[in-house]
């Protein structure tokens, strides 16, 4: 199992002046830590519009700079919004071979469709039409990378013309490992079939996730439908997560960043959600596609749904959510009882969303730091044993 920091680039309020240029630099400085201390990559959304949780709109000019900063730690572009006028199929392909090129081969890219209202609405983009605008770009986004003459596309929301070479080619071949991000059963099933890996962006527990990925195995080893010339056969799981010194002391950080986060998502504090997306689960309900997302993603935090004020608040316990696998935090050796769940489910890459609320920088330097000298060398260790008997 291999490990990856995840940017959402948050910025609680208040805001002081220069507040998104100290972020993105310390953003900056714990990428080239996090490559000194041996994580694999780094992961960064695409996000439009949502103050506070996600100031993060063009991860592919991070990683345009950063790649200039390291030489070894890989890039997720995770996940590239496919509708229209978000991005074009065009735009896309073009993008993905400047940064294969700037960063020497080492992007990965993830798509999605997007999930929130505010910005399908600042783009004027209907919900109905995010998941078939999604499937037509990855009818041509591969093809793009991988030929020199594109035979042309004539589709619903797309029309490319024909005899195109889209410039420049990214260096991987036959282009870099392809990603899809999802939420549901349905979305697990839909990347296995497109050849495509998997990002879970839920905060879920182990065991919930397991018949998915015995299910997404067994239907990736014979995809209906490739989007690309090659089968990235992975999952990647999202996991909020902060290590320190002091085991009781990050818990109840983390804990609290935890609290922050999941507030926003469900529209109790910013403003944006309270506009924008009044009435998400009406709208959402009403198109299938959408339907696991409108009940809140179930096997996910419900923050005391269904539950007495009392219960509510023992659910919600940072130290809980720790036994319960839902939050990775505490010292290197807590950490790794809750990542040990996920190692023996077969997981491919931990996404570690350590920039949680107002989680100081130096914190995260920290928790960079422990997980370099302690938990990534434990799984390195158990992958080291499990090759070494599965030869003997």
């Amino acid at each position: 199992m291999r490990f990856a920091l995840m940017y959402e680039i948050e910025m609680p309020k208040p805001w002081y002046e220069g507040n998104e240029y100290d972020k993105y630099w310390q953003v900056m400085a714990q990428i080239q830590y996090a490559e000194e201390m041996g994580f694999d990559s780094v992961w960064a959304v695409e996000h439009h519009g949502l103050e506070e949780v996600s100031h993060c709109s063009a991860p592919e000019i991070l990683f345009a700079a950063a790649s200039q900063r390291t030489s070894r730690i890989r890039f997720g572009h995770g996940a590239v919004l496919l509708p229209q006028p978000y991005n074009h199929p065009v735009r896309v392909a073009e993008r993905i071979g400047a940064l294969d090129i700037l960063s020497n081969g080492r992007l990965d890219v993830g798509f999605a469709r997007s999930s929130t209202l505010c910005e399908m609405g600042a783009f004027g983009i209907d919900p109905n039409d995010t998941r078939p605008m999604m499937n037509e770009a990855l009818e041509i986004i591969p093809q793009l990378m991988t030929t020199d003459r594109f035979p042309g596309y004539e589709g619903r929301y797309f029309t490319v013309g024909a005899n195109r070479n889209v410039l420049p080619k990214p260096i991987q071949k036959p282009h870099p490992p392809l990603w899809m991000a999802c939420s549901s059963p349905q979305s697990f099933e839909i990347a296995a079939n497109a050849g495509l890996g998997v990002l879970s962006f839920n905060i879920i527990q182990a065991q919930t996730l397991e018949e998915r990925v015995h299910n997404y195995r067994r239907t990736i080893q014979n995809p209906a439908r490739p989007a690309g010339a090659a089968i990235n056969n992975q999952i990647a799981t999202f996991m909020m997560t902060l290590c320190g010194e002091n085991n009781d002391e990050s818990i109840a950080m983390a804990g609290e960043g935890m609290h922050w986060y999941m507030s926003l998502l469900r529209g109790q504090t910013p403003y944006w959600q309270n506009i924008f997306e009044k009435g998400r689960e009406e709208i959402f309900a009403q198109i299938e596609s959408y339907k696991y997302m409108s009940r809140r993603a179930p096997e996910a935090l419900q923050f005391g749904a269904d539950l007495t004020e009392a219960g509510a608040r023992e659910q919600m316990r940072p130290a809980n959510l720790v036994d319960k696998g839902l939050l990775c935090a505490g010292n290197p050796d807590t950490c790794i009882r809750v990542l040990e769940r996920f190692d023996r489910l077969g997981i491919d890459l931990i996404l570690c969303f350590m920039e949680m609320g107002r989680v100081p920088h130096q914190r995260t330097m920290e928790s960079i730091r422990l997980f370099g000298k302690y938990v990534i060398p434990h799984f390195k260790a158990n992958g080291a044993a499990v090759s070494a008997n599965g030869r003997n």
